[in-house]
């Protein structure tokens, strides 16, 4: 096991504390719906949720440096920024609207989110590429989350 004693820094595709403050605003709105669905029996957990997150120009070049990371961010399956255009539940944020609906992908085994690719992946029929990769490969690359 390798052990890193100093963090390493880049200024390329920095995330700033006030950045940082406004995701966890975020977070937290996406929770307040995501619990709302499963009080409602839309669905049963988290990882049953696919989140769209329209929003300003603002939120969204925000949003955008996280791309496919948003998910792990709000522990849902898929996580979409959007542009704003009135779809959506209002939230407490001005310029942030949400829409959340149930995956209809495979869910898998070993990480338990739903994925598009779960049940065709020939050697891994269970498993989503993401695992395939940290399974076999050289393991994932996250930048935040």
């Amino acid at each position: 096991t390798e052990w890193f004693d100093d963090w390493i820094c880049s200024s390329e595709g920095s995330i700033s504390e006030g950045e940082w403050d406004q995701i966890l605003k975020i977070r937290s709105e996406v929770n307040k719906v995501i619990e709302s669905s499963r009080n409602s029996g839309l669905i049963g957990s988290s990882l049953d949720a696919e989140v769209e997150l329209f929003c300003s120009k603002d939120l969204k070049k925000i949003l955008d440096k996280f791309t496919e990371e948003l998910r792990f961010i709000f522990i849902t399956s898929e996580a979409k920024a959007l542009p704003e255009d009135g779809s959506g539940e209002k939230t407490g944020i001005e310029g942030l609207r949400l829409g959340i609906s149930k995956t209809q992908n495979e869910k898998c085994e070993r990480c338990w989110h739903s994925r598009p690719e779960v049940g065709s992946l020939k050697e891994h029929l269970t498993l989503c590429e993401r695992c395939v990769i940290n399974i076999q490969g050289d393991g994932e690359t996250r930048k935040f989350a």
